[in-house]
């Protein structure tokens, strides 16, 4: 019977995303090889019994997370009850020995201690994986299952040594019981040799002493051992940093690999140790390799590294790159700027473990692309903005969120999807340029003048449209800049368009957009409407929209792993100016799951929502009428951050 792998999961919670993630497994492992219906135990049955008697077979359990997992809040939550079947999966697992992987989808992060059972309050320690519903699906499987595979090898192999070592033990039993007597002769003869060498030496070394006295007794030469140490290469000094701002002698911290440093938290390996005065990360195929140094924080600050690029690669414009990691919070939440052997450059950042693209791969001739090529990458950090500058020359501005006290830094280094790559480090600086404000990379932000979102304080976020961002993503067709706005044009299908700025999430804020409806609209009763995203998720598939429409009407929606449900139906207001280009504000306002709508200054609607549990992200939307085109702009979008 194969290995079995059990699911287990709340079906109010993630019934949908756990049939794909055991849809997945069974095309790997095969259908028998997943168990997913343990909470479909017939009436009249022992469910504890049945439970046991399910998981004798299976190698692994999945514990598939959402954000309705615990089944409420508090000591009234499901996962309290000592009769909830996804506990007493749980707890079953663990008395079996059952190893658990903790599986968190659409947008979950894992409990806290005190909302779990003491009998679950161990699931916290497990290294969760996450299994995302949008276009990172597959990659997250791909993962999930490296994971498993594991596990399954390790529950394994014992078994297999075990028999080998008790098969080698009865051979030996055997043929030592045949031949005992010629043994114990050998034994005998050679403690007699023995005794007889002691006493001899015992004689004659006195004699040797004194007979050779004032020059040194000859050695007999010490027998070669099998295998040699080999002396460790002299280590190689890192060129200089071209870069004024790369000032090794004035770092808060430098790093120059010729030893070991325990603050970067590495365990030296085959995929990651020091060689030549450098340190060398050799990921697996397809795989990343990271160095974080977490102890360390800073706010405004230079970070400079040279890195060489690997000696041999089989294809530059593969999945291979490195770079520098920054405003860390975690191993799970970071920036990183890489690049690539082909000569190209990226920036993401990484949320509870998901990728978000800040600046898609990007062609430079500024970067060295030929083989073992040593490039200097660096970045200045001012505040919430940021440069990018590879060989002194700077490649990209950007904005992003350091964490509160500071962001902490790191090495990273992926293979290409073929074969492992061997990515080297040469040295790291940070420069830490302190409180004070050095020159602003990009024009420091002001606060929006409409309505009510007037801060008294400078915006977290905002931007006038008066040039391109690339933190709204990819260009596409439907979108442009014109008169400094930012137009979005459909055709008359009833097509919509999101476009959020995901580098940046908010957990309470205050979003405020100015909105300005199409030229030209021949029915004002149709689909067509405009205004503002927020709560989105990590993907373009879960998020809130507040929007308005050209005959005086507003509503407010929620898009839930692709598909429409309504949170305000479709509500006139004599607040919405109507008509075709009039200018209208739209501001939400959302604390924790609550939200307040206001248009031009007057609040319509309230809402309660489900947020990503790490911060939603930001945006605006358009859409157009079953038979009428539609040319929205958008004149200025800010958000401020609530208290």
């Amino acid at each position: 019977m194969p290995s079995k792998i059990v699911l287990s999961y709340r079906r109010s919670d993630s019934d949908v995303i756990t049939g794909r993630i055991r849809d997945a497994l069974a095309n790997h492992y095969g259908e028998d090889a997943v168990f997913m219906d343990i909470d479909s135990i017939p009436v009249g049955f022992d469910y504890r019994e049945k439970i046991k008697d399910a998981l004798v077979e299976n190698k692994v359990m999945i514990a598939v997370i959402g954000p309705k997992w615990l089944g409420g809040r508090g000591k009234s939550a499901r996962i309290n009850k000592d009769n909830d079947p996804v506990r007493i999966e749980l707890e079953t697992a663990f008395q079996q020995g059952v190893p658990i992987i903790p599986v968190l989808v659409s947008s979950a992060t894992m409990p806290e201690t005190a909302d779990l059972p003491q009998s679950l309050q161990r699931l916290c320690d497990i290294n969760a994986g996450i299994v995302d519903g949008g276009r990172d699906f597959h990659q997250h499987m791909d993962r999930l299952i490296h994971g498993v595979d594991q596990i399954l090898e390790t529950s394994e192999s014992p078994q297999s040594k075990q028999t080998s070592r008790t098969e080698a033990a009865a051979h030996s039993e055997e043929v030592s019981s045949r031949k005992w007597i010629p043994i114990a002769l050998g034994t005998a003869a050679c403690l007699f040799v023995t005794a007889v060498g002691l006493w001899t030496y015992r004689w004659i070394s006195p004699y040797m002493k004194s007979t050779n006295s004032g020059q040194p007794v000859a050695q007999t030469a010490a027998p070669k051992p099998l295998a040699t140490a080999v002396s460790p290469s002299p280590a190689i000094a890192p060129p200089k940093f071209s870069s004024a701002a790369c000032k090794p002698e004035k770092a808060s911290f430098y790093d120059d690999f010729h030893k070991t440093d325990l603050g970067w938290n590495i365990t030296i390996s085959d995929q990651i140790h020091y060689a030549d005065g450098q340190l060398v990360l050799i990921p697996a195929a397809d795989k990343p390799k990271i160095a974080n140094y977490l102890s360390l924080r800073y706010e405004n600050v230079t970070i400079c590294a040279h890195i060489k690029s690997p000696s041999q690669i089989k294809a530059l414009d593969s999945g291979a790159a490195a770079g520098v990691i920054f405003w860390a919070g975690d191993n799970d939440n970071y920036y990183l700027a890489q690049i690539r052997p082909d000569g190209s450059y990226s920036i993401y950042r990484r949320i509870a473990g998901t990728w978000v693209t800040l600046i898609p791969r990007t062609k430079s001739d500024q970067i060295k692309s030929e083989p073992s090529a040593i490039n200097e990458v660096t970045v200045i950090i001012v505040g919430d903005f940021a440069a990018l500058f590879v060989n002194n020359a700077k490649l990209q501005e950007f904005r992003g969120q350091s964490p509160k006290g500071g962001g902490a830094f790191g090495l990273y280094a992926q293979s290409e999807k073929t074969a492992p790559n061997e990515w080297r480090f040469l040295d790291f600086a940070v420069m830490d340029n302190g409180k004070s404000k050095p020159p602003t990379l990009l024009p420091a932000p002001s606060g929006p003048a409409i309505g009510e979102c007037q801060p008294i304080k400078t915006t977290d976020f905002q931007d006038r449209f008066q040039k391109a961002d690339p933190g709204w993503g990819i260009a596409d067709p439907t979108n442009s800049y014109v008169d400094g706005q930012l137009a979005i044009k459909l055709d008359g299908e009833g097509h919509f368009r999101t476009l959020l700025y995901r580098p940046l999430i908010f957990k309470n804020a205050t979003v405020c957009v100015t909105v300005k409806f199409p030229p030209a609209i021949s029915n004002f009763d149709t689909t067509t409407a405009g205004g503002l995203a927020f709560w989105g998720a990590a993907d373009y598939e879960t998020y809130y929209v507040a929007e308005i429409y050209p005959n005086g009407t507003f509503a407010v929606y929620r898009r839930v792993e692709g598909n429409w449900a309504t949170v305000i139906p479709r509500t006139i207001s004599d607040t919405i100016k109507k008509g075709t280009g009039a200018v209208n504000e739209l501001q939400v306002v959302v604390n924790d799951d609550k939200g307040w709508l206001y248009i031009n200054g007057m609040q319509v609607g309230e809402f309660r929502g489900q947020p990503p549990q790490t911060g939603g992200a930001t945006g605006i939307y358009a859409q157009s009428g079953d038979q009428q085109a539609s040319d929205w702009r958008f004149l200025n979008i800010a958000v401020v951050e609530n208290q």
